[in-house]
């Protein structure tokens, strides 16, 4: 029996992944403008994650370079799973893309619109992909890699909510209110999602991760320029994220 030929959404999945982590990548020589890291040390907020959280970003890639791959092969290339899947994938690199553009224009706003562009689209490719059971393979090399990635930009959600209030030049107040506010809706959807009748662990350990990179609490000191924090730059000594 002749196995299924390759369709539009295998070739389509493949080309949005291959733009998506060209993007990304181009993005880190500053070919967009100001690089990730030298916006991260501009817009230090109350959950600034510590660096070597963001190396997160090589499992990511590596897993969906997977599901990109996996996804043309004969035996899941035509199965109700990627057939579902695909269009909260396109949609989740198109805001990606999207969001790296932006930010590096500092564009911070118009960045944290994409920021929950790609949450919606992978957690609702999540939604969609448990109303079917799928097998062991399926999970592990086409669902589970939009676990991992949802897991991160929940919490990257919260921290580019803060930058966005950093940018605007809110109130010291108002930061340390966003930042608790972000931190308990991390924890609120990330327990609702690991929990569900159809719990995902994935989700919950990436977003452990997270928090763990920088729960770190030393000072908090109200400062005269409207920031928070002891650095005069607005760098904050807290760290939720």
């Amino acid at each position: 029996m002749a196995a299924e030929k390759l369709g539009w959404r295998n070739w389509a999945n493949l080309a949005a992944y291959v733009v998506n982590f060209a993007t990304t990548y181009a993005s880190l020589t500053g070919l967009f403008g100001a690089t990730n890291t030298d916006l991260s040390a501009k817009y230090q907020t109350l959950v600034t994650p510590a660096g070597y959280a963001f190396s997160i970003w090589g499992p990511i890639f590596i897993w969906e370079g997977i599901f990109a791959v996996t996804q043309m092969l004969a035996k899941f290339r035509s199965s109700q799973l990627i057939f579902d899947m695909t269009p909260f994938w396109l949609s989740a690199c198109a805001f990606q893309c999207a969001w790296t553009l932006a930010f590096a224009q500092e564009m911070i706003t118009l960045a944290f619109v994409c920021m929950l562009g790609i949450l919606a689209s992978l957690l609702a490719g999540m939604a969609r992909s448990d109303l079917q059971p799928v097998t062991t393979s399926e999970f592990w090399l086409v669902r589970a890699p939009f676990s991992l990635h949802a897991g991160w930009i929940i919490a990257a959600s919260a921290v580019n909510l803060c930058v966005m209030a950093d940018r605007l030049h809110a109130a010291p107040s108002t930061q340390l209110a966003l930042a608790m506010l972000s931190f308990a809706a991390v924890v609120g959807l990330v327990s609702i999602l690991s929990f569900a009748p159809r719990g995902d662990a994935i989700v919950g350990l990436v977003a452990s991760w997270a928090l763990a990179g920088g729960m770190v609490v030393e000072t908090l000191d109200l400062g005269p320029r409207g920031r928070v924090g002891n650095d005069p730059g607005g760098c904050s000594d807290i760290c939720l994220l």
